[in-house]
């Protein structure tokens, strides 16, 4: 896609809502600017539900929400950025609402009349399901208990209401249940007599039927709200049945989403857009085009997860992703992969499992077809039924065996979706079709293999006319679909594809990754903990490809989703290098805390898996102070959030008290109770030892984002470090005050001339735990990106070799050139053996004859040092031009060079 006219050198990340208001943001847009930010990218910020702390359930899109500040508000903030010389990117929700009748008019609409309000056509809504007793019909479940109950308990009850919008159903009523107040259609007017006889009295259940016969010719139908995972009958985002999907790709659903939008655009007040998962949509590059018309060509990126491997599609008019692939990539640099065999002998040797993380995910996501997403699943099944029982040659295929076919597939399916359209699929969406019914086949040899033909065929539909055709045709013995049948064959596959998606992130991210804890700084979104590390020349292929294909793609270390904070991981890492040591350590500490463990069932709980999992995140997450109260509890809620997450012994749905207590109890002992005194001396030097590594992964990881193809992205606070848990830990309140006198301080040095810089640099990187020496690398880094645009946005990418055989560790390094300026990355990985007591980084002479090799272009030029000031001349012998690590990385355990002259 062609380089939009305004595109930022960098962006930072703020979650906004009602505690931090637009107002607050404005009041840091200095701040922002000072640290060398180019662009202020902010959380949906769009009308949404009372106290939504993130935007994403929202209820108008054409409303600033009042709750950050309304319009007033964003017109100041939006005044100070561009003042102050810097970009705005939005997160946007083209994919869904929230639905709850007293904020969304539209829903409120859809209860009353149904499919013949001007708004059913909005939502995503099957108007005509399996189910006969849901014909035009939107099921509603929002009950606590099944409906008969609800109903002979007088909880449900009718009243006038006081604002004629709230009924929306004709003569001022209502359907009061708890905090709900529901539209109530009835053509008669009803006194005050009549209403109360309709109430009902509990104890009396023939007293119901009355308001039960007006219920059931409501345009819904309530329901208890477990049905909702096999009988729901609107599109959801993923199993939230407060937000329903909307139809964004029809031009009327669009126009009516984003009318301000454009004018925000137009304004030149919003310069960028995030999109927020594009893969609920039905056709995202449908929308993504209808969106560029809109916007005239800005900044768009994506929240598209890719696997390993998957390519973004490269027909979308988008700029790239929002960076989780960058975060995995940059991540595996610090994980060993010589070790994979090691670390899972530790894992099973603790914890007792062997099973492999590809047969365990395909485990969490027959279970999540089997509950939360069952309902689109069997939508799905029928679907494939009516286009079978259309076609002589698949008719005789059962509803049950084309739900047992469908299932297989989903279960085995390696991405989140393909992206078949009105134009056809790509060798990539048959690839991953391929891949997924080849491992189906070979799951279940006794299941019936023509299934699996016919399935492909309405997967990837053909044109009859396809030279092909014939060939696949006698393959798999089933021809093209004739126009009769193409129309629905390619609707089915595109609804398939909105299935896969949410059941892989629901499977994979909310399932998996908490089941399987061979390392955790693996199981983030968008990665792949079966593979094990990334080697140096597959990052540089990776940098190369998006340099070449996404050169504006978003690259980030952290967001609002991630697992583990951005310094968490890298820590994490280290026991990837040293994984004898670590299985010893943890061995010693569930030896030392089994006083700690409480019987549940018979058991003793936490169960190894949680133990394994508890220790490897207090290495990560360890403060940089005394334990304190708060930091046990964060402990506490992440581990029981673990649990749930995991569901084998509690979970969201059917929480199991007793094993969360006593997780909870385990927590609290081994860190502050008894158990703490003999476990906590024997755990701080390792932890230590850990935490030293990490901060040169740390620190490493930040200069990579900083130098790599793309647009570096900082999710708020972590210009200091991100020692942060999943969510809600990692949406804490943030402290720019202190931010902000810590960058006077980095100031104050960055200012010095740089004979002077290496005392109070070498100052702080022995007081690291004040986080002053990541701010330092961060701002010279930004400041240098703005400095340079074009030549961290557009400039070529160039691999750097290395020559560190004389000692344990690796290093890493590129260069970037563009019109005649020139930069130079270079940052150190596995560096466990050369981090120790009395070498806290790995410097000076640590790296002995360590070089990193100059091509002829940069063999003639001299370098300084962005963060130290320091000139470093290139040595040259012969044909042969080189820098020594050991005086590149004097000061700093990381450099990025730039050139100054010839």
């Amino acid at each position: 896609m062609d380089r939009p006219a305004r595109i930022p050198p960098s962006t930072y990340r703020l979650q906004v809502h009602s505690g931090f208001t637009l107002d607050a943001v404005r009041a840091i847009v200095p701040y922002l600017a000072h640290l060398g930010v180019g662009a202020v990218y902010t959380s949906p910020y769009f009308a949404a539900e009372p106290g939504s702390t993130h935007g994403y359930d929202v209820t108008n899109h054409n409303q600033i929400n009042p709750e950050v500040g309304g319009e007033r508000a964003h017109t100041a903030f939006t005044d100070a950025v561009r003042d102050a010389g810097l970009q705005h990117i939005v997160d946007f929700v083209p994919n869904h609402m929230g639905i709850s009748t007293a904020t969304n008019p539209w829903w409120r609409d859809v209860l009353a009349h149904g499919p013949r309000s001007p708004y059913a056509r909005f939502f995503d809504i099957d108007w005509y399901p399996f189910k006969m007793e849901l014909r035009r019909k939107l099921l509603l479940p929002i009950l606590g208990n099944q409906y008969g109950k609800v109903l002979e308990r007088g909880e449900l009850q009718l009243e006038r209401s006081g604002d004629p919008a709230a009924s929306a159903g004709g003569n001022g009523l209502v359907l009061r249940y708890f905090d709900h107040r529901l539209p109530f259609t009835l053509d008669r007017e009803l006194s005050d007599e009549e209403l109360a006889r309709l109430n009902g009295l509990p104890g009396q259940p023939q007293t119901f039927d009355a308001l039960h016969e007006l219920l059931e010719a409501q345009a819904y139908r309530l329901a208890y709200w477990r049905t909702a995972a096999h009988e729901i009958n609107y599109r959801r985002f993923f199993d939230v049945n407060t937000l329903a999907g909307l139809r964004v790709e029809d031009p009327p659903v669009f126009e009516a989403i984003h009318g301000l939008l454009a004018r925000l655009v137009a304004e030149g007040r919003v310069t960028g857009l995030r999109i927020d998962h594009p893969d609920g949509l039905f056709d995202p590059a449908k929308y993504f085009a209808m969106l560029q018309k809109l916007a005239g060509g800005v900044y768009v990126v994506a929240e598209k997860i890719l696997s390993r491997g998957e390519r973004l599609p490269q027909g979308w008019a988008i700029h790239g992703t929002t960076g989780y692939n960058f975060l995995n990539q940059v991540n595996g640099l610090f994980v060993d992969g010589a070790n994979t065999r090691r670390l899972r002998q530790v894992y099973a040797k603790l914890t007792g499992r062997e099973q492999s993380f590809d047969e365990l995910l395909s485990e969490a996501k027959r279970l999540i077809m089997d509950t939360a997403l069952a309902s689109e699943l069997t939508v799905l099944a029928h679907m494939l039924d009516r286009i079978g029982e259309s076609n002589r040659r698949s008719r005789d295929f059962t509803l049950n065996s084309l739900r047992d076919a469908l299932v297989e597939v989903v279960a085995c399916f390696p991405i989140y979706r393909t992206y078949v359209d009105a134009h056809g699929w790509i060798p990539d969406d048959r690839a991953a079709v391929e891949r997924a019914m080849v491992r189906a086949r070979r799951r279940n040899p006794a299941m019936d293999a023509s299934l699996f033909d016919f399935l492909r065929e309405v997967l990837l539909p053909r044109d009859p006319d396809d030279v092909l055709a014939s060939v696949y045709e006698r393959r798999d013995g089933y021809p093209p679909a004739d126009p009769s049948e193409s129309a629905e064959r390619l609707r089915f596959a595109m609804k398939f594809q909105q299935y896969t998606g949410p059941l892989q992130a629901k499977g994979l991210e909310d399932t998996a990754f908490y089941r399987y804890n061979l390392l955790l700084s693996l199981n983030e979104v968008g990665g792949d903990p079966s593979q094990v590390g990334v080697g140096v020349p597959e990052f540089h292929d990776l940098n190369l490809h998006r340099r070449q294909a996404w050169p504006y793609e978003m690259i980030a270390t952290a967001t609002h989703d991630t697992k583990l904070g951005e310094d968490v991981r890298p820590r994490i890492d280290v026991l990837s290098e040293i994984p004898e040591e670590w299985g010893r350590e943890a061995a010693k500490w569930m030896r030392m805390a089994r006083p700690a463990k409480t019987l549940v069932d018979g058991e003793p709980a936490p169960d190894k898996n949680d133990e394994y999992r508890l220790y490897q995140v207090l290495l990560g997450a360890w403060p940089q102070g005394a334990i304190d109260e708060a930091f046990v509890e964060r402990i506490q809620a992440y581990m029981v959030k673990s649990v749930k997450e995991a569901k084998l012994r509690s979970s969201w749905i059917n929480p199991d008290e007793q094993y969360e207590q006593a997780v909870r109890n385990y927590v609290a002992r081994i860190l502050t109770g008894p158990e703490s005194t003999r476990l906590l001396p024997s755990f701080a030097p390792f932890q230590e030892r850990i935490a030293r590594a990490g901060l040169v992964n740390s620190l490493s990881q930040l200069l990579l984002k900083l130098a790599s193809p793309g647009v570096p992205d900082f999710y708020q606070g972590t210009e200091l470090w991100d020692f942060s848990l999943v969510d809600p830990d990692n949406r804490r309140p943030v402290d720019f005050e202190e931010r902000a006198r810590l960058l006077d301080r980095v100031d104050a040095i960055l200012s010095l001339d740089a004979d002077q810089r290496a005392a109070p640099i070498g100052a702080a990187l022995r007081a690291w735990r004040d986080g002053a020496i990541k701010m330092l690398l961060t701002t010279a880094g930004l400041r240098r990106r703005a400095s340079f645009p074009s030549l961290f946005l557009d400039g070529e990418y160039l691999p750097l070799d290395t020559d560190t055989t004389a000692v344990s560790g690796q290093a890493v390094a590129f260069a970037r050139l563009h019109e005649g300026a020139a930069a130079i990355a270079i940052v150190p990985r596995l560096v466990a053996r050369m981090v120790d007591a009395q070498h806290p980084m790995p410097i000076g002479d640590m790296w002995k004859t360590s070089r990193v090799l100059l091509p002829g272009p940069l063999a003639g030029l001299v370098y300084r040092d962005v963060c130290t000031g320091a000139v470093i001349k290139p040595v040259a012998a012969a044909e042969n031009a080189w820098l020594f690590i050991g005086q590149v990385l004097k000061t700093l355990p990381v450099a990025l060079l730039f050139a100054e002259q010839a």
